[in-house]
C-alpha cells in the first residue's frame, strides 16, 4: 500500500490533523482561516464571524484519489479495519508492543491515583 493511500485511510479513520496555513484569498464577509491536514494534504477553508466566532461557511478541497466513489465508500470501523492492517506490527496494541503515553498524559493519570489513594 503507498503512503498516500495509507494517509487517506488514517485521516478517514482517525480524522485529520489540520495545520493553519497562509490564507491566500480574502473572503468577501468573514474573517477566513485556510488549513491543510498534514497526512492527507486536503485543504479546508473556514469564513468565521468576527463578532461570535459561529462558522459562516466551510469547504474542502480533497487531494487527487482521496474521495471514495459512492460504491466504494465504507464506514469508519472498516478504514479502521484496514489502517490497522497497514501498521507496523511495533505500532499495534495486540500484546507484541506498547505504545507509551505521553508525559502529561502519564502524569494526569498518576494524580487521579494518588486523589484517590489519599480521598
Amino acid at each position: 500500500m503507498s503512503r498516500r493511500v495509507e494517509a487517506f485511510i488514517r485521516c478517514r479513520t482517525l480524522g485529520h490533523s489540520w495545520d493553519p496555513i497562509p490564507v491566500t484569498q480574502r473572503p468577501q464577509f468573514g474573517v477566513a482561516y485556510d488549513l491543510r491536514c498534514e497526512h492527507c494534504l486536503t485543504y479546508r477553508r473556514d469564513i468565521v464571524s468576527p463578532h461570535s466566532g459561529e462558522v459562516l461557511r466551510r469547504w474542502y478541497q480533497y487531494p487527487d484519489g482521496y474521495r471514495a466513489t459512492r460504491d466504494l465508500r465504507m464506514i469508519r470501523s472498516e478504514y479502521r479495519v484496514q489502517w490497522l492492517g497497514a501498521l507496523p506490527k511495533r505500532m499495534k496494541a495486540d500484546g507484541t508492543a506498547a505504545i507509551p503515553a505521553p508525559a502529561s498524559v502519564t502524569n494526569i493519570a498518576k494524580a487521579r491515583r494518588n486523589r484517590r489513594a489519599a480521598g
